[in-house]
């Protein structure tokens, strides 16, 4: 998913020099389906339907057509072979266009195998007020965690928990442990955090 959001997101030619992306997402109303081939850096086909409806379709050769929402009428273009129509977004021709776009610039990857993270720990001083949170920077997903689960509580748990089980990885629980290190060069007033998922 991560390298889907990164070739709707770039302002560049395409990054990657194969690929094959089909994506489905869902707004609650819509189902909205992204097919895209790459191929030696060079598009092969992208396609957009929405509820089985084709909007956009772009072959090999550059040529295609998408649904114009303005003119509620299908339009031609023809555009080179390094470059993704989904890129060019329009709010009042091509809106759907932009729900891909939002969808990609809200993505987050929190690695949870990454290394930095499985050897990282938080320091809490609650004589401090919280800091600001940055929910792109995902070093810091034991913090991410923490602040979650203090604003929406059990709510939050439970869609990481469904989150896991959609995605092929099915966990009971995830959650924050405090320990004590036994060591005088900790104030009593802080405690060590690390993130386990069960």
């Amino acid at each position: 998913m991560e390298a889907l959001s990164v070739i709707i997101l770039n302002s560049n030619n395409v990054l990657y020099s194969n690929g094959t992306f089909d994506a489905n997402f869902s707004d609650g109303e819509n189902v909205y389906n992204l097919s895209v081939k790459l191929n030696d850096r060079k598009v092969v086909y992208e396609k957009v339907k929405i509820n089985d409806v084709i909007k956009l379709d772009r072959k090999e050769n550059g040529k295609g057509y998408i649904f114009n929402e303005s003119s509620q009428a299908n339009t031609q273009f023809e555009i080179p072979n390094e470059e993704l129509f989904i890129k060019r977004r329009d709010k009042l021709q091509y809106p759907f266009l932009q729900e891909l776009y939002d969808w990609a610039i809200s993505l987050v990857k929190f690695r949870f195998t990454y290394e930095l993270n499985k050897q990282s720990f938080l320091l809490i001083n609650p004589n401090l007020p919280p800091a600001k949170i940055d929910i792109k920077d995902t070093s810091k997903v034991t913090y991410l965690f923490r602040e979650g689960e203090r604003k929406f509580g059990e709510a939050f748990k439970k869609k990481i928990v469904e989150n896991f089980t959609e995605i092929g990885c099915p966990i009971s629980d995830v959650l924050i442990e405090s320990f004590n290190p036994g060591s005088p060069s900790f104030e009593a007033s802080r405690c060590i955090e690390s993130l386990a998922l069960c």
